[in-house]
């Protein structure tokens, strides 16, 4: 709001200090509500992304540039698909690591002694049942 429109209207300096304060209120509450919407699409971004660390990956983002952006959700995804890039490590990898170990049925509880156990285990695991 301009300080000139209310002049030309005709108000009293007091009445139009206090219109102005009021209205620099709502600006930097609108600033802070905005600021708190975009960075919780970044971090929801992030974590669709599989990064492993988000304050690691936003230092590489450029925060300010995307903040001023005026399509924030598509230049969010472009910045963290170039991190991705050439920073791979600092997000979870596409597919699982393999999994080396076979699982085994446990213990059975019918079996005499522990060393009964251990050989049921064992031709459990090397598929000798």
């Amino acid at each position: 709001m301009k300080r000139k429109f209310l002049e030309d209207l005709g108000l009293q300096k007091e009445a139009i200090d206090s219109i102005m304060a009021e209205n620099g209120k709502d600006v930097e509450i609108q600033n802070l509500i905005d600021g708190m919407k975009f960075d919780a699409a970044l971090k929801d971004a992030l974590r669709a992304a599989g990064a492993r660390n988000e304050k690691a990956v936003m230092a590489i983002l450029g925060v300010d540039t995307l903040k001023k952006s005026r399509n924030q959700e598509k230049d969010i995804s472009a910045a963290i698909a170039a991190a991705k890039k050439d920073s791979d490590y600092l997000f979870q990898a596409e597919k699982p690591a393999p999994r080396v170990v076979s699982t085994t049925s446990g213990m059975n509880p019918d079996a005499d002694s522990k060393r009964s156990q251990a050989n049921e285990a064992l031709r459990s695991l090397f598929g000798k049942e």
